[in-house]
């Protein structure tokens, strides 16, 4: 029986700090370029919001966009909106930046697909196999099965880039855990809490493998 594969897309993430001095008048323009680079050819989606933080830095702000190539992504980082925007902008303090291949279940345009999301970063130790960072994918790929109520798609893969160069500060997988509501991605906090995925803090990975570990919670 032949089975159809998932449509692949081109997932980019960029978690930051905000300066504590930023102004209204700088996060509406901030907004601004963003909300104008989403009409760019090859934007399947893009986001922004204010984010939480849940375990490790205190990243304060989270951008999460789609394409459908790495053409269009690479138009997109080269538009003077993003450079003005995010690269020299009031949200560069301490940035971090990772893409990867992803195959999300459903929807491709994440506003048809969540209102609220659970994004991070994980960082392996050198003692860490192959195997041991696919089963960590595995596992968070696996949220969607485990709570259908709460989770609409998850996204997960390796980072393009080596983990020792660019702005990816040697994080080596990325992923993105969409939820419905507000309420739905709060209830996941809890309900990660009461299970054996909570090994390290709402991803199932093993915390004895990890060097480092950032996840955020924001709204779209």
């Amino acid at each position: 029986m032949h089975v159809s594969k998932r449509p692949s897309v081109v997932e980019h993430l960029v978690l930051a700090k905000l300066n504590e001095g930023m102004s209204v008048e700088d996060w509406d323009d901030l907004l601004e370029k963003i909300h104008l680079i989403r009409s760019l050819d090859g934007v399947v989606s893009l986001h922004v919001g204010l984010a939480i933080p849940l375990v490790g830095e205190t990243y304060t702000f989270a951008l999460h966009a789609r394409f459908v190539d790495m053409a269009a992504l690479e138009a997109y980082e080269a538009h003077e909106y993003y450079v003005e925007g995010i690269m020299t902008s009031n949200v560069n303090d301490d940035l971090l930046i990772l893409n990867w291949e992803g195959q999300p279940q459903g929807s491709l345009v994440a506003s048809d697909t969540y209102r609220a999301a659970h994004v991070g970063v994980l960082k392996f130790k050198e003692c860490a196999t192959e195997e041991n960072i696919e089963e960590a994918l595995s596992t968070i790929k696996r949220l969607q099965k485990i709570f259908p109520e709460l989770v609409t798609q998850v996204s997960a893969g390796r980072a393009f880039v080596p983990a020792d160069l660019g702005d990816s500060n040697g994080f080596e997988v990325a992923f993105i855990v969409a939820c419905p509501t507000i309420r739905a991605c709060e209830e996941l906090d809890v309900e990660s809490e009461n299970t054996d995925l909570n090994k390290s803090s709402s991803t199932g990975c093993d915390s004895s493998l990890l060097e480092d570990i950032h996840v955020v919670k924001f709204r779209v």
